[in-house]
């Protein structure tokens, strides 16, 4: 699937196709170029989308997003923490959904355009107002 810059918003992560590396996005310019972050160097790169890839959701950055397995599990079904005790967002057979409790009862959501890392980020900023922090290590990315 091709991505449009403006699916990208300042904040998200992506990977950077020459070197693998996982950056984050600083600015988005009115063509379409992106500047990201290089942590290694410590300065900003300005990049054309093309050289650019989203991160797909997998488990790993899951994790490192605060999501945990249900019920201790070590693989299987993950949600993240409530931020409203009616809401939550699961990661269920490799694809997102909502799930919503009212009135005793959970409705399953399915989100199938939900597929990368930085899609995720920005629909958890557009439901809580908050960013989603990635916990990584100081050599990871």
């Amino acid at each position: 699937m091709r991505h449009e810059a403006k699916s990208f918003r300042i904040g998200n992560f992506i990977q950077v196709n020459s070197t693998h590396k996982i950056t984050q996005i600083d600015a988005i310019d009115i063509h379409g170029n992106i500047k990201v972050l290089d942590m290694v160097n410590k300065c900003v790169l300005q990049l054309p989308l093309h050289e650019l890839s989203p991160i797909p959701i997998r488990e790993y950055w899951l994790l490192k997003m605060g999501w945990r397995y249900y019920q201790g599990c070590t693989s299987g079904t993950m949600t993240k923490d409530a931020w409203t005790p009616r809401l939550e967002l699961d990661y269920v057979d490799s694809k997102m959904q909502i799930k919503s409790r009212y009135g005793g009862e959970e409705t399953y959501y399915p989100l199938p355009h939900i597929q990368h890392v930085h899609d995720l980020q920005n629909l958890y900023y557009f439901l809580t107002g908050e960013e989603l922090v990635l916990l990584f290590g100081k050599n990871e990315i």
